[in-house]
């Protein structure tokens, strides 16, 4: 009776072990949207109980999602470039003093794995900014192609191209 126990108490501490282990273990495409919605999260901001140094190491933080270089192809947008992770974060930091409240949502990750070290993301983008003083909220929708890939272990940034989806 007490051998039946205690392979019974054994059969469940191992699949309570192998559990853990799988969903400590991620594949490459969950960790890629992971680092896809902790960026989000990042560039999002909102005044009301986020102080400047929150808001600044938030920024600061930024630098670990980029490549060495980023390029940036959006349709109508002066910015257009490649830039340094500190670049990228220097200009984050900037837009977000502007703003009272900045949000960032991604909806419809998809990745696509082409290599071992390589990626690519397909999602949608809304931006929602509401500017410092009280003035009305701006709300922007975008479809973009990110490129990933793998350096030291983690999923970095290198592109961030605009789908165009409806042309008139």
């Amino acid at each position: 009776m007490v051998r039946r126990k205690w392979i019974m108490v054994s059969c469940v501490i191992a699949v309570a072990v192998a559990g853990t282990v799988l969903l400590l273990s991620k594949g490459p495409k969950a960790k890629i949207r992971r680092a896809c919605k902790d960026l989000a999260s990042r560039v999002s901001a909102v005044s009301e109980g986020e102080g400047e140094q929150k808001r600044a190491l938030k920024a600061f933080g930024l630098r670990k999602y980029f490549a060495a270089e980023c390029e940036l192809a959006l349709r109508n947008f002066e910015h257009n470039g490649t830039y340094t992770p500190k670049e990228i974060a220097g200009s984050v930091m900037r837009m977000r003093s502007r703003f009272e409240r900045v949000e960032v949502k991604l909806y419809d990750l998809s990745v696509t794995l082409e290599s071992a070290q390589r990626a690519r993301v397909h999602l949608t983008a809304r931006v929602e900014v509401k500017r410092s003083g009280g003035q009305a909220v701006r709300s922007e929708a975008r479809e973009l192609l990110c490129s990933v890939q793998k350096e030291e272990g983690e999923w970095k940034f290198t592109r961030f191209e605009e789908v165009a989806v409806l042309r008139k």
